[in-house]
């Protein structure tokens, strides 16, 4: 049988499967197989032989070929190397014990095998010598061997042992192991010089060799143990983890271990929009979306200036920007051009009909008021879209979080689609609220008389303050509001009580106070629309949408998923299923981590 193999390793042109049945004894020396048109006289592949038994030690032992440092002509000289590097290669590892055999039949010196051993092993603690053939020592020659088992010439910390094994024709007389182990003591017991060394006894012969050589393999495993162990433990622990990694094995009743996954979904989906502890990186993202679309807004305001037209304005040293009310809810440039007094007379005389003097079509404000909440629905839809696409993210991450270990069923792209669906469902409807929402401001309505009234008369007074000419403008430090504060102030110490709209009165009649009073009310209505609409839209957003999602997800995929039917089980058990690489990972792993559990047992048993 080792024949065949040696035979299927060195004729690699030949089918390993040809060899199995072959009979070597119709090969002659020198002969090459069938089929074969050379063969290697190495190969780094090895034969391996499995011996087991209750009394066999659980070792591996390597038998190398002999180092050679020429070859016959025609043949490959690569061989002297390919033999140096698989000796190398094999003595390596600090867990092998080398072997280092030498024949007394050739010089020591002419023998390399000695070198390569020391490059190994430098220290020689895992090389034992062993010198064969000592029934080949020439007469004289003796002295020599003498002086190497004893240390004098090329020592060895281990020191060397001397074994005689069959002959070639003992060979032939096909002896019992006992018989040749008899024969050999009787050689070094009966055979000069070597019976003459009685203190060299202890290193003649096989058995003598054997007990050595496990006393030595004790000693390289008690050393190897605690790295060993360690391995052994950092292995099963990777075991472990790759074991943790894996989907958990399939429950024996899928309809109610899949709708528990639904349910943890639906859980983390009301977390997620709640902005529950480690769930809040939603609502993180919504806030600026909001905060953009409340500057957008803001950014509407109508620029009323109470000028003939931009000379005027130009003449007097102000600019559009002076009339925002609230500069600290100045949110930047205006999106509209300023509109003049010339603007608005010309606005509101087309829009006279059979009015009374001094009467200003309503229509001629709603116009107006239209121009500045033209692009709300704009700005709304723009906020839903950022919160949508926001939405969509962190939904999908929950999603494979819970049911991306079975993206091979198609139930992590179905939970996906249920998902999308809803967000979807749930998006077009908020749309359509928000649509519903601004169109409430078409016509302009407010019971917020006071807020309305306040704003309208600070207006009033900015404007006409700013009418004055240039010399008889009031001058103030600070916000206009604490100059009108500090002039009501100056009255009361006079002893008069004014409030704004009289103050604005008190500046005099003005040939333009109409249309200064629909500006005023225009700009009025404005702080309080865009305040409601800027409350409102994220309301509807968070209200319609996000808390909409979270109320119909879990119904819509129990009932997607069939879970409320009777093929519940049925259709369960195949969302579930285990692919076949995972159950097939799963096995190895399992019988790695029982066959590393033992080797764990046995290294903690081994030495107490």
């Amino acid at each position: 049988m080792i024949r065949r193999a040696q035979l299927a390793v060195l004729n690699p042109e030949v089918s390993a499967a040809f060899f199995e049945m072959f009979d070597t004894t119709q090969l002659q020396p020198g002969d090459l197989p069938p089929g074969s048109s050379r063969q290697l006289q190495f190969s780094s592949d090895v034969v391996c032989l499995d011996i087991s038994g209750p009394d066999v030690t659980d070792l591996a032992f390597i038998d190398l070929p002999g180092i050679i440092s020429y070859v016959a002509q025609g043949q490959d000289r690569g061989n002297i190397e390919a033999v140096k590097n698989m000796v190398k290669t094999h003595i390596a590892n600090e867990n092998t014990l080398i072997l280092l055999t030498i024949t007394m039949r050739d010089d020591i010196d002419n023998q390399g095998a000695a070198d390569l051993a020391h490059l190994a092993d430098p220290t020689g603690s895992r090389t034992i010598g062993v010198l064969t053939k000592p029934d080949t020592v020439l007469r004289g020659e003796h002295a020599n061997w003498l002086r190497v088992l004893d240390g004098v010439s090329h020592p060895l910390k281990l020191g060397y042992f001397v074994t005689k094994q069959p002959s070639p024709e003992e060979l032939e007389e096909d002896l019992s192991f006992f018989t040749v182990r008899e024969r050999e003591t009787f050689f070094f017991a009966e055979t000069s010089p070597w019976k003459d060394r009685t203190d060299l006894h202890p290193r003649f012969g096989t058995p003598k060799l054997t007990q050595e050589l496990s006393k030595v393999l004790g000693m390289l495993i008690s050393k190897a143990l605690p790295g060993l162990r360690e391995r052994c433990k950092d292995a099963l622990q990777s075991v472990r983890n790759d074991l943790e990694k894996l989907p958990a094995p399939p429950s024996d009743q899928p309809a109610a271990e899949l709708l528990r996954v639904v349910t943890t979904l639906s859980t983390d989906i009301e977390r997620l929009v709640r902005g529950s502890d480690n769930f809040e990186v939603l609502l993180q993202k919504c806030r600026p979306a909001y905060q953009t679309f409340k500057s957008d807004v803001r950014r509407t305001w109508p620029q009323l200036c109470p000028f003939y037209d931009w000379d005027d304005m130009n003449n007097k040293n102000y600019t559009a920007t002076e009339f925002e009310m609230n500069p600290a809810e100045y949110a930047g440039p205006a999106d509209s051009e300023p509109v003049f007094l010339k603007d608005v007379r010309a606005h509101i005389q087309k829009s006279l009909t059979r009015e009374l003097p001094y009467n200003v079509p309503f229509k001629a404000k709603v116009s107006l008021i239209r121009r500045f909440s033209e692009s709300w629905l704009f700005f709304s839809s723009q906020c839903l879209a950022s919160i949508h696409e926001a939405t969509v993210e962190e939904l999908k991450r929950l999603v494979d979080a819970r049911f991306g270990k079975f993206a091979l069923t198609g139930l992590s792209d179905k939970v996906h689609a249920i998902v999308e669906t809803q967000v979807e469902l749930s998006q077009a409807v908020t749309q359509q609220r928000i649509q519903w929402m601004l169109e409430l401001e078409d016509p302009p309505f407010t019971l917020n008389d006071h807020y309305f009234s306040t704003y309208r008369d600070k207006y009033l007074y900015k404007y006409k303050e700013a009418r004055q000419t240039q010399t008889t403008r009031i001058e103030s430090d600070g916000s206009e509001e604490d100059a009108i504060k500090n002039i009501i102030s100056a009255f009361l110490r006079a002893g008069r009580q004014v409030t704004e709209e009289e103050l604005g009165k008190l500046l005099g009649p003005d040939p333009f106070d109409e249309e200064l009073i629909v500006m005023a009310e225009t700009a009025a209505y404005f702080h309080v629309s865009y305040k409601r609409i800027i409350d409102n839209i994220p309301r509807i957003i968070d209200h319609d949408f996000l808390h909409s999602i979270t109320k119909e997800i879990q119904g819509r995929l129990i009932q997607e998923l069939e879970l409320g039917t009777e093929r519940a089980t049925e259709q369960a058990g195949m969302y579930l299923a285990e692919d076949e690489q995972v159950g097939l990972e799963r096995q190895h792993l399992q019988r790695k981590k029982e066959r590393l559990d033992a080797v764990q047992a046995k290294f903690w048993g081994f030495g107490g």
